[in-house]
């Protein structure tokens, strides 16, 4: 066999033993949670899940230097096994590129971001549909990849302030600030809070409230805004909580 094919067997079992590690994670943790009725289960102990998928500090660059191999060389190639190899499909090569970003982030600078991350499995219908998140808590973790390899940073915005609250959410000081004065004046600005919908539905978006009242809320809203809209000359500029939340109310209008 040639050196490729040596490095890419060596690379691919490393690769293959991560995949089996993180399946087996998710299996477990699966079994637990269906056995409580439950549809969510948070992770307590990163340390412990990256243990599980045989990622340590000691093993951690080996099993970096694998992937980063994968991804260049074994895109489209198979993964070796007992029998007939398996190829690497796009989904899964799409899923170790995400569990990559969160892990490097995790153990980069002796893990100071180990818990930068809150992992969330959520359970689908069926086992096949279980899909592990890693919500980000900490926003200078991924800030950090860049202040640390650059001289110097600019960030420009309309929607920064308070500057100082933003440079404490990403872990970096800015020695030079400035914070112009708004191009609207107080007297172009008006804000108002609709509480009732135009039928007397209370406007109320709390999580309990919405669980039970989504549907009708969503269309209240969506009568409001046609009652409005005729009013409002040049057009509109409508924000909504979250990208669940649109496609929700989208889902509704429709």
């Amino acid at each position: 066999a040639s050196q490729n094919d040596n490095d890419f067997q060596e690379n691919g079992i490393i690769v293959r033993d991560l995949l089996s590690g993180y399946l087996r994670y998710i299996n477990d943790k699966s079994l637990r949670v269906r056995e409580t009725s439950s549809f969510e289960y948070c992770e307590t102990n990163n340390v412990e899940l990256f243990n599980t998928v045989g990622i340590t500090k000691l093993t951690w660059p080996k099993i970096r230097l694998a992937l980063d191999y994968i991804f260049v060389v074994g895109n489209g190639s198979r993964l070796p096994g007992v029998g007939t190899p398996q190829k690497i499909s796009m989904t899964v090569l799409t899923y170790l590129e995400q569990f990559y970003v969160v892990a490097a982030l995790c153990f980069k600078n002796n893990c100071r971001f180990m818990n930068a991350f809150k992992f969330v499995l959520t359970l689908g219908n069926t086992p096949e549909e279980d899909h592990l998140s890693a919500i980000t808590m900490d926003s200078g973790a991924y800030f950090s990849t860049v202040a640390d390899e650059v001289n110097t940073v600019i960030l420009s915005s309309g929607t920064l302030s308070p500057i100082n609250q933003m440079s404490v959410e990403l872990g970096v000081p800015f020695k030079v600030q400035l914070s112009a004065s708004h191009v609207i004046s107080p007297k172009q600005l008006e804000i108002y809070t609709i509480g009732k919908s135009l039928d007397g539905t209370e406007l109320l978006g709390t999580y309990k409230n919405m669980e039970g009242n989504r549907e009708k809320i969503e269309l209240e809203l969506g009568n409001i805004l046609l009652s409005i809209l005729k009013c409002i000359p040049g057009g509109v500029l409508f924000f909504m909580p979250s990208h669940g939340s649109l496609s929700s109310m989208l889902n509704t209008w429709q």
